[in-house]
């Protein structure tokens, strides 16, 4: 897949370079979202590159249910407390009970969730006005302790971090990716079983780029619930052919750098489309 994939991703990038020449703007922060985290949690240096903190203070609900690797904070009952707060008061644990050193955080990229909350949907009828004010003040009252619990870290890690905030909560990546969430009492073997499986997402929900190892995967293509597949070798073969469970389209692309790959696109862009 590897040349057929970079060609790919190199004209994405032409594609984006251009809109913001045209645009004459600045390319926007990222947002982390749903997607995003789960992009990221593909990178097989996940785990030691990222923090993912679940900023709430109900363990119950996280013992129940949280995103893999993910440590409980409780910078609610911090905030506001009037003494000086030192790093072990933070009092973050690995699921097994271990004490989390300072060093830690050390070159790492802390992102933050909140546990309760997520955007609020679009509400256009009267009767939803209360409704959406309610999840405004929630959405709003997340921003204020993440930005509580980003100060909390930084002021008593001593490190340069880099902290970006979740665009979305627990309940919403729960919903799209339940595979990568687990309970307290599953999480070795769900985490052995889950982290870097999957292959990357390109549209949300819609189409994903992988290789060969994801294409003859049972639990990717369930997982994802993946419907059609564009084989881009010349000799893999298609997995879920005979089952009838997959539409296959195959590119018979030679991986060479010199594979002129370009023609493939039309034919296999309307097969996509499709």
């Amino acid at each position: 897949f590897s040349v057929f994939h970079r060609h790919i991703m190199l004209a994405l990038k032409k594609l984006r370079a251009n809109k913001y020449v045209q645009k004459k703007e600045k390319a926007e922060p990222i947002i982390w979202n749903s997607v995003t985290l789960y992009n990221v949690m593909q990178d097989s240096f996940f785990a030691s590159r990222y923090v993912l903190l679940h900023v709430g203070n109900n363990k119950q609900s996280y013992d129940e249910c949280h995103i893999l690797t993910a440590i409980l904070f409780n910078a609610a009952a911090l905030v506001g407390s009037g003494e000086s707060i030192k790093f072990n008061d933070l009092r973050l644990q690995y699921v097994d009970g271990a004490t989390i050193k300072k060093s830690y955080f050390e070159n790492k990229v802390v992102l933050l969730m909140p546990s309760q909350h997520s955007q609020p949907t679009s509400m256009h009828s009267d009767d939803d006005k209360e409704e959406k004010q309610h999840a405004n003040d929630a959405d709003k009252s997340d921003d204020e302790l993440l930005q509580k619990a980003t100060q909390l870290l930084v002021n008593t890690t001593n490190c340069s971090l880099r902290v970006h905030r979740l665009h979305c909560s627990l309940t919403a990546f729960r919903n799209k990716y339940p595979f990568l969430c687990t309970s307290s009492s599953d999480e070795s073997s769900a985490a052995a079983m889950s982290l870097n499986a999957y292959p990357n997402e390109v549209l949300d929900g819609k189409l994903w780029i992988g290789d060969s190892e994801h294409a003859a995967s049972d639990r990717v293509i369930k997982d994802l619930q993946i419907t059609h597949v564009v084989n881009a070798t010349e000799n893999v073969r298609n997995f879920f052919e005979k089952s009838k469970r997959v539409t296959y389209y195959r590119v018979a692309v030679d991986d060479a750098v010199d594979e002129q790959v370009h023609k493939y696109f039309a034919e296999s862009n309307k097969f996509i489309d499709e």
